[in-house]
This record gives structure tokens, C-alpha cells and sequence, in this order.
């Protein structure tokens, strides 16, 4: 797809529409990275918070600061009301062991041989470079807030409010008289705790829900959390023509694989990531970084283009 060209993927339904952008290595080039905006529409969303902009991340896993990092500095730098990530930012390299099922897996060891397979340690130190060159000199008036991922160090989510990031354990924040923001925690699915994580919300809030795994988003939605944004599928990573994965990585298999999708009242937006696992490859399911402008409408209305980023 040439730079430039737009695609509009519009869904109103729990399965994600399909993703018409394909993508493929060049020899020596990193795979291309798509800015994704959405308009999200909420018919019940407070007046004040209209025209709020967000930016998400998620499933960086950093390597560096390459040239994919500094394309993240560039959306960064184009302002926000603040920045949102759904964990994975950390690089670590897993081997799973295919005979074996991997709940324990991810939940578990930070280095190591296991039956479950073969795990080197997060990339901790250069993670936490990576994110102080992509914060530095800047500001979000709402601030900036991370989730754990299932190959983030517990190092990492430590350091991080060095940098001046808030990390959400399943807890839920008050940012103004009409916004709240709930995070999940866990570096599996069996840590996250919705009923602590949403204790101490206010009903009466527009509420904003972060979770890794998008297979919690049913729960999130039915718990009256109006927008879940999520990520870890990376979209399938390789996919077949017409956006149809090889893996999803999740429990819930094409359901919240990537983009748009409605469930209830609740607005669920899956992203494909910035980075990849193992290899740098991603065909047929492009990179994306997500910005998101909430709006007082119809929710039929939301909508999304997304961009290829030079």
C-alpha cells in the first residue's frame, strides 16, 4: 500500500472487521507502522470530555530505539490528552514447549528452562532507556499510564514512575469529576482481579478500562466499563489473506483479534501493537499505533481511518 492511503474499517460487532492492509518484510527494512484514529462516539459521554484525545500503545517489545521507536516520538510529539499502554513493552524471548498447555507459562518464570519451555530475561534496562527517550520534554495533561503485559519485569513496572508513568494494579483512578481509568495486572490472566481493579469506581464516571488480555473485555463491558482498550494478539502477527491468523494467542480465538468492535453499550478497540514476537515479520496484519478522539454521538457513528506512517 503506498504512503499515504487511507483505509476506513468501520464494525459493529464483537468480531473485528477485517484488516484490508497487508504488509510484508523488505529485505533490511523494518515492517511499515500505521496510525490508526478513531472517532469514538458514546451517546451517554459527559460534555466536558468531548474532543478528549488519547494515545495507545501496546506490544512494543523494545529492542531499541530504532527507527520504529522514533516513529512512535513523532505520534508522541503530535499531542494528547494522555498516553495509555497496554503492556508488553518489555523484549524477552519465550520457547514454549508445544506439548504443553501454557497458563503456567505465562505466568511464570523470568528466566529459565521449564517443561513449559525455555525463557530468557526481560529486557528491562533497555525498555526503561527506550521509554525516557520517548517521554522526554514532553507532557500529557492527564498524564501517562502503563499496564503489566505477560513479558514485563516486575523491575520494569517498579521504574517506570521514575519517569513520571503511573503503572495501574488492578485498581481503578479517579482523573477529573467525569473520568476514570481502571487497569488490569497480572502477568497472566490468572492475576487479574476485575472485582479489586473496579471497587472503588464511581458509576456516575466515564470509564476507561486497560487489560492485556482482550478475552477479560466481556466482563470489563458487562461491568459497566464504557471504552476497553487491549492488545497481546498482535493481530495474528502472520496472517493469511484477508486478515485470517495462523494464532491469536487468546482464549476466546477471532473474537477481539484486532480493531473495532461493540459489545453492549461498551466499545472495545483491540490493537495489532508496534513490535512482533521472535521475528520482525508481520505479514498481512500491519503495526499500528492508536490514537483515539472521544465524542458526544450516536455510537453508530465511531469510526476510524489509519495512515502508513513514513
Amino acid at each position: 500500500m503506498p504512503t499515504g492511503e487511507i483505509v476506513v474499517i468501520i464494525s459493529t460487532t464483537k468480531r473485528p472487521a477485517e484488516v484490508v492492509c497487508k504488509t510484508s518484510l523488505v529485505n533490511n527494512q523494518m515492517p511499515p507502522l500505521y496510525i490508526t484514529d478513531i472517532i469514538a462516539c458514546f451517546p451517554t459521554l459527559p460534555e466536558p470530555l468531548d474532543g478528549l484525545r488519547l494515545v495507545h500503545l501496546t506490544d512494543m517489545h523494545i529492542r531499541g530505539y530504532g527507527v520504529t521507536e522514533r516513529r512512535v516520538r513523532s505520534v508522541l510529539e503530535s499531542g494528547g490528552d494522555m498516553v495509555l499502554c497496554t503492556g508488553d513493552s518489555c523484549w524477552q524471548t519465550r520457547i514454549g514447549n508445544p506439548l504443553v498447555d501454557t497458563p503456567a507459562f505465562e505466568a511464570g518464570r523470568q528466566s529459565g528452562f521449564s517443561r513449559e519451555g525455555l525463557t530468557f530475561a526481560p529486557r528491562t534496562a533497555i525498555a526503561l532507556m527506550v521509554w525516557r527517550h520517548l517521554l522526554d520534554r514532553l507532557s500529557f495533561p492527564l498524564g501517562v499510564y502503563v499496564i503489566s503485559g505477560n513479558h514485563d519485569s516486575p523491575e520494569f513496572l517498579d521504574e517506570l514512575p521514575s519517569l513520571g508513568v503511573h503503572v495501574l494494579r488492578n485498581e481503578t483512578v479517579a482523573l477529573s469529576e467525569h473520568l476514570q481509568l481502571c487497569g488490569l495486572h497480572g502477568a497472566s490472566r490468572i492475576g487479574y482481579d476485575i472485582p479489586a481493579a473496579l471497587e472503588r469506581a464511581d458509576p456516575n464516571r466515564f470509564t476507561i478500562g486497560l487489560t492485556h488480555f482482550p478475552e477479560t473485555a466481556p466482563a470489563l463491558a458487562a461491568a459497566g466499563v464504557n471504552l476497553i482498550l487491549t492488545g497481546h494478539t498482535h493481530g495474528g502477527q502472520i496472517c493469511l489473506p484477508g486478515g485470517r491468523p495462523l494464532t491469536t494467542h487468546s482464549r476466546c480465538g477471532r473474537d477481539y483479534l484486532a480493531g473495532l468492535a461493540h459489545t453492549g453499550e461498551s466499545l472495545v478497540y483491540t490493537s495489532r501493537g508496534v513490535g512482533y514476537s521472535l521475528l520482525p515479520l508481520r505479514i498481512n496484519c500491519p503495526a499500528e499505533i492508536v490514537r483515539i478522539t472521544l465524542r458526544r454521538d450516536r455510537q453508530e457513528n465511531t469510526r476510524l481511518v489509519q495512515k502508513k506512517l513514513p
